[in-house]
C-alpha cells in the first residue's frame, strides 16, 4: 500500500532513497536495506526514509525491524497517517488484528479519510464486530445514500448487531433497487426474519419484497414466516381468512386464487402457531364436503386446492382429518386436476392415478405438486436401492430407528437452508474430503456442497428412504459428482479408512443406544490435524419445552401411528398457553407430522448437560474450539463474557445457559472440536472460529 509522504527525502538523502526504492522494486532487499540505512545516516529525523525501510522489511518477513523502522517514522512524524497505516499492515501481516485496528484508529483520529472509514468498517464487520463497524459504515452510507455497497454493508452490521427493525427496512430498500440480487434478498429475509408487521401500510411496503423471498429457489421461505403470517393475520384484506370457510362465494374463491402472496404462503410456509393449520385444515374439508360437486367452484379454485396439497404434503399430513372425511375420500372422483389435487391432499394420491399427459400441464402450483407427488416420488423409487452398503444392521436399536426413518424420512424438505451463501469458496483445497455421519434427507450435504466447493462428500444413514430423498436433491442441486452415499449403521464408519479432512455428524449421535460407540467410530475416520463438527440433543432447552408434552402422552399411552398423533397435536394446540405442555407447539417441528415423531415419539435419545457433553469430549482426546450461537444469543452472551470470543469457555457457557432464554440451545448444541493438543492449522480454523459454518 503506498501512502502520502509525511516529510520528503533531503538532498543529501534523496539519492540513496530513490536507489533504495529502485532496489525493493527489482527484489534485492539487500541493495535496499543498505540504501536506505546510508539515508538515515544522513537525514536520521527523515519519516519517509524510515517508512520505506519500514516497507523492505515487511517485504521480507521481517516484522521486528519493520515495526522498529515504522515506530521511528512515528516518532519523527507523529501528526501524519502514514506511520500508523504501516504499523497496521505489520500488525495485520504479524496476525495480531487487535493492533492493527488500534493503529488504524489512530490514523483515522488523524484524517478520517473514506478509505480508511471503509478499512475500519468492513474490518470490524468482516471479524464479527459488528457494533464497532457501525459507526464507520454509517458514516459511508451518509456521505453516499445511494450506493448499494455502503448500504448493503451498514444492513448486514445492523442485523449482526441486533438492531433488526432499521436493517430490515435498510435491507428493503436494497431489493427495492435490485430485485434479483440473492444477497439483497438473504440480507432481506434475515432481518425480517422475527418481526411482525400490524399495520397494513408497513404490509404494503414490505409485501412485495416478501413474496421474492417466497419465490426465490436458493433461500428457504420458512425465514420469512413469522412476518409473512402476521399479515395475514392483521391486515384488512386478508379479513376473509377470519371468516367460517364454509360462507365462502364463488368471488371469494376467485379472489384467493388470484392472490399470490396467499397462494405462495400457504404452499411454502409451515403453518406455526397462530397461522394457516386451522385454515387449511377447513378449506381442505370444505373442498372434500361441501364444494366438491360444484364444477364451477372447483375449476377456479385448482391452484388454491394445489397450493393446500402442498402444504399439507410439507407437514407430511400432520392437520386433523375427521371420520367423514375418510368416508368421503373413496369414492372421490380422479378425472380432473382439481379432484386428483384434493386427493393429494389427503396423502392418498399414487403417482398412477395421474394420466401422463397431465402431470407438465396446468397452473404452477399443480406443477409444483405433481414434482412432489410424481415425478419426485418415482426418482426417488428407482434410487432407492441403488446405494452401497456399509455392512449389515443388526444392532436392536439401530434396526428400530431404521424403521421409524423409513416410515417417515425426516424433514421432507424443498428449498435451501443458507446454501447461497458462498463466502468460504476456495477454503479447502481439491482431494479434501467430508463425512457425514448420519445425513438424513441430506439438507446437511447440500449446505457443506455449496459453501466449500472443493469438498468431496462421503455420507452415511440407516434410513434408504432418507438416502433416496438426499440424493435427488444432490442430483437437483447439480452436487452429485461430489457425494458418495452409503447404506448403514455410522458404527460401522471406520471401515470407509482414516483420510476425511472433516466429520459432521448433526442430530445423529444421540438417538444411538450407546453415542460414544459411534462417537468413536466417527474419530477413527478423522485425518490427523482434522476438523469435527456435532449437534447433539440440549437436556436444559428440550426439558423446558417438551417433557410436559412428552409426559402427557405417555400417561395418555398414545401411539406412534399417525392418526394418534394428528389426535394429540389437535389436544395440545387447544391447551391454553400457561400449560406446560403447549410449549412444544411454540417449535417449528411440531408442525409435520414426521418430525413431531421425532420430538415426541422417537424410539431412541438421549439428552446432555454441557457438562456431561464436557466429559464426553475430554473421554475422547478433544477440545471444543466453537458452541455456536444463534446471531442473538451471541452478542448476549460476548457481551456477558468479553474474553470469549471464540465461545468455547465451558464455564461461561453453562451459566449463561441456565440464566437465558431456555431456547438458546433448542436446536440442539451445536459445536465444532478438533483433538487435544492438535496445534496444526486447519483450511477452516477461521471460518468456523467465525462461526461461518
Amino acid at each position: 500500500m503506498v501512502y502520502a509522504m509525511a516529510s520528503p527525502p533531503s538532498s543529501l538523502s534523496e539519492p540513496l532513497y530513490r536507489a533504495g526504492r529502485k532496489a525493493l522494486k527489482l527484489g534485492d532487499f539487500a541493495t535496499a536495506e543498505a540504501s536506505f540505512m546510508q539515508g538515515l545516516e544522513a537525514d536520521p529525523f527523515n519519516a519517509d526514509v524510515w517508512l520505506e525501510l519500514s516497507r523492505a522489511y515487511l517485504s521480507n518477513r521481517k516484522l521486528d525491524g519493520a515495526l522498529m523502522a515504522a515506530d521511528a517514522a512515528r516518532n519523527a512524524a507523529p501528526h501524519t497517517t502514514a506511520p500508523f497505516l504501516q504499523m497496521a499492515d505489520i500488525f495485520e501481516a504479524a496476525g495480531n488484528l487487535g493492533k492493527m485496528f488500534a493503529m488504524l484508529e489512530e490514523a483515522y483520529k488523524i484524517d478520517p479519510t473514506p478509505q480508511l472509514t471503509q478499512r475500519l468498517g468492513v474490518g470490524y464487520l468482516k471479524q464479527d464486530l459488528p457494533r464497532r463497524s457501525l459507526p464507520y459504515l454509517k458514516s459511508l452510507h451518509q456521505s453516499d445514500p445511494l450506493h448499494l455497497t455502503h448500504k448493503h454493508r451498514l444492513a448486514a452490521a445492523l442485523n449482526s448487531a441486533g438492531q433488526v427493525a432499521e436493517a430490515a427496512q435498510l435491507a428493503l430498500s436494497l431489493v427495492q433497487a435490485d430485485p434479483q440480487n440473492t444477497s439483497f434478498l438473504t440480507l432481506y429475509a434475515a432481518a425480517m426474519k422475527n418481526i411482525s408487521i400490524h399495520k397494513d401500510a408497513d404490509g404494503v411496503a414490505h409485501k412485495k419484497g416478501l413474496q421474492l423471498i417466497l419465490d426465490h429457489a436458493a433461500i428457504t421461505p420458512q425465514t420469512v414466516a413469522f412476518p409473512c403470517l402476521s399479515i395475514l393475520k392483521n391486515a384488512d384484506e386478508y379479513a376473509i381468512l377470519r371468516r367460517p370457510v364454509t360462507d365462502y362465494t364463488l368471488a371469494d374463491i376467485e379472489m384467493l386464487a388470484s392472490d399470490d402472496f396467499l397462494l405462495a404462503a400457504i404452499a411454502r410456509l409451515k403453518t406455526l402457531h397462530g397461522g394457516l393449520e386451522p385454515w387449511i385444515t377447513e378449506m381442505r374439508r370444505a373442498f372434500l364436503l361441501n364444494w366438491r360437486d360444484d364444477t364451477a367452484r372447483m375449476a377456479v379454485a385448482a391452484d388454491v386446492i394445489a397450493a393446500l396439497a402442498i402444504a399439507c404434503w410439507f407437514s407430511d399430513y400432520a392437520f386433523s382429518v375427521r371420520a367423514d372425511e375418510y368416508a368421503a375420500l373413496a369414492p372421490l372422483s380422479m378425472s380432473d386436476r382439481s379432484t386428483l389435487a384434493l386427493r393429494a391432499a389427503y396423502g392418498v394420491l399414487n403417482p398412477t392415478d395421474v394420466p401422463p399427459d397431465m402431470i407438465h400441464t396446468g397452473g404452477p402450483y399443480w406443477q409444483n405438486l405433481m414434482q412432489l407427488c410424481v415425478t419426485d416420488t418415482q426418482v426417488e423409487q428407482d434410487l432407492y436401492n441403488t446405494f452401497q452398503p456399509l455392512g449389515d444392521i443388526s444392532d436392536q436399536t439401530s434396526v428400530a430407528v431404521q424403521a421409524m426413518y423409513e416410515e417417515r424420512p425426516y424433514p421432507r424438505w424443498q428449498h435451501a437452508i443458507g446454501f447461497q451463501e458462498n463466502g468460504l469458496l476456495g477454503q479447502t483445497g481439491k482431494g479434501s474430503r467430508l463425512l457425514i455421519g448420519g445425513c438424513g434427507t441430506g439438507q446437511e450435504i447440500l449446505y457443506f456442497a455449496a459453501k466449500l466447493v472443493n469438498l468431496q462428500i462421503t455420507a452415511i444413514d440407516l434410513s434408504r428412504a432418507s438416502l433416496a430423498y438426499a440424493s435427488r436433491k444432490a442430483q437437483d442441486f447439480g452436487y452429485a459428482p461430489r457425494v458418495t452415499f452409503y447404506h448403514g449403521d455410522l458404527r460401522d464408519a471406520e471401515r470407509l479408512g482414516h483420510g476425511f479432512d472433516v466429520v459432521s455428524s448433526t442430530g445423529v449421535l444421540h438417538h444411538l443406544k450407546t453415542p460414544e460407540e459411534g462417537l468413536k467410530a466417527l474419530l477413527s475416520c478423522l485425518a490427523p490435524g482434522g476438523r469435527m463438527h456435532l449437534a447433539l440433543y440440549a437436556d436444559y432447552a428440550r426439558t423446558h419445552y417438551l417433557d410436559a408434552a412428552k409426559s402427557l402422552a405417555a400417561q395418555q399411552k398414545i401411539q406412534r401411528d399417525a392418526d394418534s398423533i394428528r389426535a394429540f397435536r389437535q389436544e395440545l394446540l387447544a391447551l391454553p398457553e400457561s400449560d406446560p405442555a403447549s410449549r412444544v407447539t411454540r417449535l417449528m417441528d411440531f408442525y409435520s407430522l414426521n418430525e413431531c415423531t421425532d420430538l415426541l415419539f422417537h424410539v431412541q435419545e438421549c439428552w446432555y448437560t454441557l457438562p456431561q457433553l464436557r466429559d464426553v469430549l475430554d473421554r475422547h482426546g478433544l477440545d471444543l474450539m466453537t458452541m455456536k450461537l444463534q446471531p442473538v444469543f451471541k452478542g448476549a452472551y460476548l457481551k456477558a463474557n468479553p474474553n470469549d470470543r471464540m465461545v468455547c469457555d465451558w464455564d461461561a457457557l453453562t451459566a449463561f445457559e441456565q440464566a437465558s432464554d431456555p431456547a438458546t440451545f433448542i436446536g440442539m448444541y451445536d459445536f465444532w472440536v478438533k483433538r487435544k493438543d492438535d496445534t496444526t492449522v486447519h483450511a477452516l480454523d477461521a471460518a468456523i472460529v467465525r462461526q461461518m459454518i
